[in-house]
Parts: C-alpha cells; sequence; structure tokens
C-alpha cells in the first residue's frame, strides 16, 4: 500500500454556487479540496484545502515531505483570503472599540490558564454559550462564491514569485488586516491605502480612480472616493502619528464608529481588489451584512 503525507485545512463556510471537482500540481504536491453543501443554507456549506504530496517511501522522505509541505501550506493560507475565502486567521471574535468588550467565559486568556470551568462545573450549571460573534457591524466570516475558489488559487500560486513586491507586501498586510482583533488595524489599511494610492496615483482635479479602474466598487463607495478615504487614514489618531500644535503634542481627532466602519468596509474592497487586478483576475465586491 502506497502511502503520502496530507495536509487539510479547518473547513470554512463558504457557498458556491457552480462547484467542480478539480485540482492541480504545485511543486510535487496535489492541490484539491472538499466540499460538503448544504442545500438549505448555502452560506453554512463547508469547505476545506487539500494538500497531497507524492507517495512516500522512507522516512527521510516523510521529514522532508513534512517541512516541504509546510511551506506549501503557508503559502496557501496566504492566499485563501485573495481567492474570496474567509481567512483562516481571522479572530473568532471581532471588536474594534474601546467601549466594546468581550469575554469568551469557557476559554483562558491568552497566555493564561484559570480553572473557571472546574469551579463552574461545581455550581451545576449549563456550559456558557458565548452568544457574540462579531460586534463590529458588518464583519463575517462565510463567503458565496460563483466558483471553485482552485481556479484562482492556480494562478495566484503560479504567478506570485513574479509579481511585483509591492503587491507582495499588499497581501502580507492584506491577511495582517483580517487578523487583527483591536484597533491596530487601521494603522495596517493606511500602509495599504498608501501603496494602492502610489499603484493608482490621483490625477486631476476629480478622483475617477473607482470608474477608471474599479467599476464594481462604485456601487459599495456610492457618495465616497479613494481620495476621500485615504483623507480619513491620514487625519485620525488611529490611523496617524501624533503632531504639535505650538508647544503642545496633541493627536489628531479619533475614528467614530461610522468612520471606522467606512474605513474598513471601504479599504477591505479596494485591497482585495488592487491585488486581483495584479493577477488578472475577476473582480467583485464584497458585501457586508
Amino acid at each position: 500500500m502506497e502511502n503520502s503525507l496530507s495536509f487539510i485545512s479547518d473547513s470554512m463556510d463558504v457557498g458556491i454556487k457552480n462547484y467542480t471537482e478539480r485540482k492541480f500540481k504545485y511543486d510535487k504536491w496535489i492541490v484539491s479540496d472538499k466540499y460538503v453543501l448544504n442545500e438549505n443554507k448555502l452560506h453554512l456549506s463547508k469547505y476545506s484545502f487539500v494538500i497531497t504530496s507524492p507517495v512516500v517511501r522512507t522516512k527521510e522522505e516523510l521529514d522532508d515531505y513534512r517541512i516541504n509541505g509546510e511551506k506549501v501550506v503557508n503559502r496557501i493560507t496566504h492566499f485563501i483570503p485573495i481567492c474570496g475565502l474567509p481567512s483562516l486567521n481571522s479572530p473568532k471574535y471581532v471588536s474594534f472599540y474601546s467601549d466594546v468588550s468581550i469575554i469568551d467565559y469557557a476559554n483562558s486568556p491568552k497566555g493564561w490558564k484559570t480553572d473557571y470551568n472546574e469551579l463552574r462545573e461545581k455550581f451545576n450549571t449549563q456550559k456558557t454559550r458565548f452568544t457574540i460573534t462579531a460586534s463590529f457591524g458588518g464583519v463575517r466570516h462565510y463567503s458565496i462564491i460563483e466558483n471553485t475558489p482552485l481556479e484562482d488559487l492556480k494562478i495566484i500560486m503560479d504567478n506570485y514569485d513574479s509579481i511585483g513586491e509591492e503587491t507582495k507586501y499588499l497581501i502580507f498586510l492584506y491577511n495582517a488586516i483580517l487578523s487583527s482583533s483591536d484597533d491596530n488595524v487601521y494603522m495596517i489599511i493606511g500602509k495599504a491605502l498608501e501603496i494602492i494610492n502610489a499603484i493608482y496615483p490621483f490625477n486631476g482635479k476629480k478622483d475617477n480612480r473607482l470608474r477608471d479602474f474599479f467599476p464594481e466598487l462604485e456601487d459599495v463607495y456610492k457618495e465616497h472616493s479613494i481620495k476621500e478615504l485615504i483623507g480619513l487614514s491620514n487625519t485620525r489618531k488611529e490611523t496617524r502619528h501624533y503632531i504639535k500644535d505650538k508647544t503642545r503634542v496633541i493627536p489628531h481627532e479619533s475614528l467614530s464608529k461610522e468612520e471606522g466602519s467606512l474605513l474598513y468596509k471601504l479599504s477591505t474592497n479596494l485591497i482585495l481588489n488592487a491585488i486581483r487586478d495584479r493577477f488578472e483576475l475577476s473582480r467583485y465586491a464584497i458585501i457586508y451584512e
């Protein structure tokens, strides 16, 4: 019996309207997927990536494939959000606001242990049920896409090494944004917007970059513009450094909740589509609920 080493990702809530089974080879590994359709609730269908090594014949080969397999897995993990899927590294509970506190009673604070669960059992109560899944209005952890993401993934993986450094850094920042759980996310967004502003510079009196480069986002942005978005990022405490006013060092004005939500939603749409544009992939709008 032949043996192969395999890695399978955690399942993601992904609905695929026109799913077809597909696989491709990358650096001797076979990249495939596993899809379990939920006919009643498409967005709760389950999707996973699977990578499989060539046949393993010796212990030495097994160790080599274990090392190389992790490199492939890390690369795929980095590209998953670019394919329109939820990030594997997104925090379970998200809040970008200082006046919102989220506590998961059942899990210990990071880096700590607690005997809370053991003590709770002594009170003979039901297990704690955590009901807040996302306190930041609109951040969702599921996707609905048209076709298998393996098509996009293959294009990205085949072309990543030759893509520009600015695009590689933009992918890094996009992943950092999706994995952030506090208002540091806005500093990362500001850095990403600087890169996009350099790739697609503003020219003329009116900012027509949405019309010229990202028409799929015009309905998302509505009356807003990329110039306005970058202006907001450049003038708020969460995204920019402090400024000196005569003898005092003072911060910029803080983002309001409405501004924070707007900055996050419009920026993630823009960053994703800018990256997909660099790989010549089709573009689309992220719908936040």
